[in-house]
């Protein structure tokens, strides 16, 4: 059942497919949520994403 479950997403450990998955993501959700700052909603998609040093 877990298999199924995660076939649409991106794999966690690959960091660029997850990146556009979210970024699509965000763009989703800045169209719904009108009220938000886009560049707040894009902060909290993807900065979790970034490369660590």
């Amino acid at each position: 059942m877990a298999k199924a479950f995660n076939a649409g997403f991106p794999r966690i450990h690959d960091r660029l497919a997850l990146t556009v998955y979210l970024a699509t993501v965000q763009v989703e959700a800045s169209e719904q949520l009108i009220d938000v700052d886009p560049a707040r909603l894009t902060e909290r998609f993807l900065s979790w994403a970034r490369a660590r040093a």
